[in-house]
């Protein structure tokens, strides 16, 4: 579990959900950490982070950027 790294956060479960997607269509295996209550409960400004396998960094960060 050492090697998993927040690659960005996110206000909004919708914004960490499409950027989920994007990483997995590319083949970056990714998760989502999120104190909401599965989405119950609105979080507090950067509460829902995007995690990804430290080795995909460099890639997920240009994937992200487009």
């Amino acid at each position: 579990m050492n090697d998993v790294i927040v690659i960005q956060s996110f206000s909004t479960r919708a914004d960490a959900d499409v950027a989920k997607s994007v990483l997995d269509a590319q083949g970056i295996p990714s998760f989502i950490q999120a104190d909401d209550a599965g989405g119950m409960y609105p979080p507090t400004m950067g509460t829902i982070a995007l995690l990804i396998n430290k080795k995909d960094k460099n890639r997920a960060l240009q994937l992200l950027k487009k």
